[in-house]
């Protein structure tokens, strides 16, 4: 009797969750939409003639403890390791949720803490790169619907082009020849350009994320995964599963910072940042991202900035405290 009741609560509190959430998602997506009508401007305060080009990047699931530019005695960042000062890497950064639909409906909106309603009342941040006149483009090897179907969609769908690459089912390498598609079609235009791409990065099963080519670390070999009650052989396999898909992420990032290398003739500034970390039995035998068992590795991110050395030179006050 009792674990009869137990269900028949369970199912209305999730029935109840299930119609909030549509509520809220159906008034979010009509508000958002019909403000697309109102005539106001952006302003910018940029004043270069030069054209600018900013390429955000959106990881998935890294824990910054597994890369080597944060100490990690494995090298798994031998490509940006080689950049030197010239990549800015921030110590203290953490997420603002532990699972990627909160964190992106965070960092594309002006949405707080304490002022959720910021979501639909301010702008987002395709918003106001459109209405500043930038190109605006979306790369996602992360699925997006078009119709709206999750709770950040219609903020991702703002893009004036986007291309979803998650239909493929491919490594993340399908984001470069994209990017190289994006600058081909605008060589004759001189217009400032904001390129959001996000990755499939980090996240389980780990042994998906990369070729065949990265499988390197063995931690039997090199002895570099430290021992513990709650790491068991399966969970250091695990690990080095793990450190192939940083190794690999290394030469996804390093790739997007080449191709903006080669635009000698323009501004350039990639921003890479991980939604969320990563437990990898750190303190317990668990491996993964959970709200109920939120934990410091999850909530870390690396955070890294590179600027090319004209636009660099022109804004040095960006470069801020590490």
């Amino acid at each position: 009797q009792i674990n009869r009741v137990s269900r028949s609560v369970y199912f209305v509190n999730f029935y109840k969750t299930f119609v909030s959430y549509k509520l809220r998602t159906s008034y979010e997506i009509k508000t958002i939409k019909e403000r697309q009508k109102e005539d106001y401007i952006v302003e910018t305060l940029r004043k270069d003639t030069v054209p600018l080009t900013i390429v955000v990047v959106i990881g998935e699931s890294l824990n910054k403890h597994h890369m080597s530019l944060y100490g990690y005695p494995r090298n798994t960042n031998p490509l940006l390791s080689q950049l030197g000062d010239s990549l800015i890497v921030y110590q203290d950064v953490v997420a603002p949720q532990v699972h990627t639909i909160p964190v992106m409906r965070s960092v594309l909106s002006m949405s707080e803490l304490k002022h959720p309603e910021y979501f639909t009342e301010k702008p987002s941040l395709y918003e106001l790169f459109n209405r500043s006149g930038y190109d605006t483009y979306l790369v996602s090897n992360q699925e997006f619907s078009e119709d709206c179907k999750s709770s950040y969609d219609i903020l991702l769908t703002l893009a004036k082009k986007k291309y979803n690459v998650a239909t493929y089912k491919q490594h993340d390498d399908i984001v470069l020849p994209v990017l190289d598609k994006i600058f081909d079609e605008s060589a004759n235009n001189r217009n400032n350009k904001l390129i959001l791409i996000h990755l499939i990065g980090n996240h389980m099963a780990y042994e998906f994320r990369y070729p065949k080519e990265y499988i390197v670390y063995n931690n039997k070999k090199d002895n570099l995964v430290a021992d513990a009650p709650y790491r068991d052989d399966k969970a250091k396999k695990t690990i080095d599963k793990f450190d192939n898909s940083v190794l690999y992420n290394d030469y996804i990032i390093s790739s997007i910072i080449n191709t903006l290398k080669g635009r000698q003739k323009e501004d350039a500034v990639m921003i890479y940042f991980s939604d969320h970390g990563e437990e990898l039995y750190d303190y317990r035998e668990f491996a993964g991202h959970a709200y109920e068992k939120v934990s410091p590795t999850m909530s870390e991110i690396p955070f890294m900035i590179w600027m090319s050395p004209s636009y660099r030179k022109k804004h040095a006050d960006l470069i801020l405290s590490l």
